[in-house]
């Protein structure tokens, strides 16, 4: 078998697989999925950019770190504030990495009650979300 190294990645259908197949936490593969099907909708571009950050933070971790923190975030991180709001409800980890979020005054009450690394897992994230930003 000769693998073809030319081929281009469909990142989009390669997010939609990845979170079909992961186990999350309340109900969060649901809320990424929608939040998918609505940006297919509105806007296609965007939602292509998302994946393709997302496939980026995942493959440049370190291979014993959790990806699912980098995906969830890379692929909600160009989300607009009421889009946060609606498909991040009841997710505050990624509601705490989301850019348009991150001065909303009710994320420093749920911050509180984190431990240190959850604390550094979000300070890294956002982090490589605005470099990553501001390279694009």
């Amino acid at each position: 078998m000769t693998l073809n190294v030319n081929k281009r990645i469909d990142h989009v259908e390669c997010a939609r697989r990845v979170n079909g197949r992961w186990i999350v936490h309340r109900g969060l593969d649901h809320s990424l999925a929608a939040y998918l099907d609505h940006l297919e909708k509105i806007d296609p571009p965007r939602l292509a950019r998302s994946c393709r950050l997302a496939h980026r933070l995942v493959h440049s971790i370190e291979p014993m770190e959790d990806p699912k923190p980098w995906f969830y975030g890379g692929l909600f991180s160009l989300a607009t504030e009421a889009e946060a709001r609606k498909f991040l409800a009841g997710h505050p980890l990624m509601a705490a990495i989301v850019p348009c979020l991150q001065s909303d005054e009710h994320l420093p009450a749920v911050l509180k009650s984190a431990g240190q690394r959850t604390h550094d897992k979000i300070r890294r994230l956002r982090e490589t979300l605005d470099r990553l930003a501001k390279s694009s």
